[in-house]
């Protein structure tokens, strides 16, 4: 006695398609990796910050804002957090506890170890809005 099996059509091309794909490209990371590490904010303006740290995971993805003011080491709880880069373009926008945000815009230079735009801090206080302009501010990668 003689057994055959028959595929469809659909077997077939679903056969073809594993053989010919087979397995699915690594994605490219994204535009924001090129920011991975920890990067120190300083400002032209005096802000009463010794120092402010933003540390991204591999992905761009903003991790921790860290906070020094003199010897006393503040790490900051991010409630939201978003990282945009667009060729040499980098927003980054952190909303603060207390309900207050970092913002910050800039362009990445060539070597992708520096970047210079502009920070402002918005404060809200006793349900004022303090918005301060810290003007000219440079994020460099440490």
């Amino acid at each position: 006695m003689r057994h055959s099996r028959s595929f469809g059509l659909g077997g077939v091309l679903l056969a073809v398609l594993a053989v010919v794909g087979g397995c699915p490209a690594p994605s490219e990371p994204p535009p924001e990796a090129v920011l991975a590490g920890e990067w120190r904010l300083s400002t032209v303006e005096e802000t009463g910050i010794s120092a402010t740290y933003l540390q991204f995971n591999s992905a761009g993805r903003l991790t921790s804002v860290r906070y020094e003011f003199g010897a006393t080491t503040v790490e900051g709880q991010l409630r939201v957090a978003s990282t945009r880069v667009d060729g040499q373009s980098v927003r980054i926008g952190v909303g603060l506890f207390g309900g207050g945000s970092l913002n910050f815009e800039g362009t990445l230079s060539a070597d992708e170890n520096t970047i210079t735009g502009q920070a402002s801090y918005i404060y809200r206080i006793l349900g004022l809005t303090i918005t301060v302009d810290n003007g000219a501010a440079t994020l460099t990668r440490r």
